[in-house]
């Protein structure tokens, strides 16, 4: 229940622990809720170290999603990708196969 919620609030107002809410979407790696909510995290940090905090967390269900099969949810996948190139994981700017 908590973590459409979260999604929910984050679109309006960050909140105020990220990295405790980027651990916690983390555990869920197969929610679209998860995704959407740890892309919002990257794309909106509060502060240079909530962005750090929540990055490792980001890339991990980032990773998570491009391993699954049938990549449900690509919408959340994407806006989860673009939220990490554009907070500068370069890395991610070509997309998986699976994507093209």
């Amino acid at each position: 229940m908590w973590l459409p919620l979260a999604r929910a609030s984050a679109e309006h107002t960050p909140p105020d622990s990220p990295d405790t809410a980027a651990e916690r979407a983390a555990t869920h790696p197969d929610s679209q809720d998860a995704r959407v909510l740890t892309a919002l995290l990257v794309a909106w940090p509060t502060d240079t170290w909530a962005a750090h905090t929540v990055l490792p967390h980001a890339h991990a269900l980032f990773r998570d999603a491009v391993r699954a099969d049938g990549h449900a949810y690509l919408d959340a996948v994407a806006r989860l990708r673009e939220a990490l190139i554009n907070a500068g994981e370069l890395d991610l700017a070509r997309p998986p196969t699976e994507f093209g």
